[in-house]
């Protein structure tokens, strides 16, 4: 009877560590896992920001188009006046259009630093998405492996206190 008790116990100690080892490659394979899907989702952020940034490329050429035909458009309206009313164009008519000018210009200037300004904060997005999707990828792969340890170390703790002698029984 002791030798089919020994024998039971080493099957179960057996299944037990198949059990603990097919855990341990489960966690593994689960932080890889995870860890492509970090990858996937960095990827997939940074080419939205990337996009963002092309679209924010875009509105900067649409909107210098705007501001010169607008620049254009002022400067025609104003000589039309100026020579509608018998003026040459000198003197106060020239000092307004080129203040107007200007200022036209500086407007242009500050949308296209806003857009300039936009387009970096979004390749910096895709960038930092990149990044972070490396680093979640990292930690998910090195939570995988610990969890595994983790495993085996609590199926060692459960053996050895199994296979301690408890004062007063006999072994």
């Amino acid at each position: 009877m002791a030798v089919a008790t020994t024998t039971l116990a080493y099957a179960a100690l057996g299944w037990a560590a198949v059990g603990t080892g097919i855990s341990a490659a489960t966690q593994i394979a689960a932080g890889k896992s995870q860890a492509k899907q970090y990858q996937y989702e960095g990827a997939y952020n940074a080419e939205v920001y990337r996009q963002q940034a092309e679209l924010a490329e875009q509105q900067k050429k649409v909107e210098e188009f705007q501001a010169n035909r607008s620049i254009a458009r002022a400067r025609g309206t104003l000589t039309a006046r100026a020579g509608g009313s018998g003026l040459l164009l000198s003197g106060s008519p020239l000092a307004i259009m080129i203040d107007n000018e200007s200022l036209m210009q500086y407007d242009k200037a500050i949308g296209q630093y806003n857009l300039e300004v936009k387009k970096r904060y979004a390749q910096s997005g895709a960038r930092f998405s990149e990044y972070m999707g490396e680093q979640k990828a990292k930690a998910s792969i090195f939570s995988g492996y610990s969890n595994a340890f983790q495993s085996i170390l609590s199926f060692s703790t459960n053996l050895a206190m199994m296979s301690l002698p408890i004062k007063g029984m006999k072994a």
